[in-house]
């Protein structure tokens, strides 16, 4: 039950990296 919300934090940290990592690939 303490996962659920922990899941989304995780889910956006790896969003912002996965973002990074395109922007950094499309430079």
């Amino acid at each position: 039950m303490t996962q659920r919300p922990w899941s989304k934090l995780q889910r956006k940290k790896h969003n912002i990296a996965a973002l990074k990592i395109i922007a950094r690939r499309s430079e």
